[in-house]
């Protein structure tokens, strides 16, 4: 097998990644030889796909309607039968294996048996991180809306709820542990006897 340049560079060699992903990179365009990534900053930025930018882009417009009305409106009637739908998450997991089926015999290998390299090899690509983006956008999206209905049914105050849910947005994991010591800490509702 030869080593090309992008071996030399990342560190990545055929043991860690395997033959086929050192010579084929599995991902933009189903097949794209791995020396096209060897090149400059310059070059790899013109050879990423149009299509794959644009769709970067736009993809946030599939879930940032849900998140404005779970922060800005949250006590609007319709805000929660919206959110209460597990339909909110579908345009985003729909976009997500559409990207993800056609590239699925490249991305198994490198997702059940990973490794820092390969996955740092499938992120520095168009489709990887687009892939990436897509997936952080529909589970942010899918704990937001389960936060979101939660802090509703435990009559937490929808104020700190909305720094809560910009968290989740913006930092998943942390929005969720900050989300879990508030709802720790808050008061529980009160139940009543009849």
């Amino acid at each position: 097998m030869v080593s090309t340049e992008f071996d030399v560079k990342c560190g990545v060699r055929s043991a860690i990644l395997g033959a086929a992903v050192t010579e084929t990179l599995l991902l933009p365009r189903l097949i794209v030889p791995v020396s096209q990534y060897a090149h400059s900053d310059k070059q790899t930025d013109e050879a990423q796909p149009m299509d794959m930018a644009l769709l970067f882009q736009l993809s946030i417009f599939l879930t940032l309607p849900f998140w404005l009305l779970m922060i800005l409106l949250p006590m609007w009637r319709w805000t929660q039968r919206i959110i209460g739908s597990l339909w909110i998450a579908v345009p985003a997991a729909l976009l997500y294996a559409i990207l993800a089926l056609p590239r699925l015999g490249g991305l198994l290998p490198l997702l059940a048996n990973p490794s820092l390299a390969s996955i740092a090899t499938l992120l520095s690509t168009p489709a990887g991180a687009t892939l990436a983006w897509v997936h952080m956008l529909a589970f942010d999206l899918f704990i937001g809306r389960w936060i979101y209905l939660d802090s509703r049914e435990n009559r937490i105050s929808p104020w700190p709820m909305a720094i809560v849910l910009a968290c989740v947005l913006l930092v998943g994991p942390l929005g969720f542990l900050l989300y879990l010591a508030v709802r720790a800490l808050a008061p529980k509702p009160c139940v009543q006897l009849a």
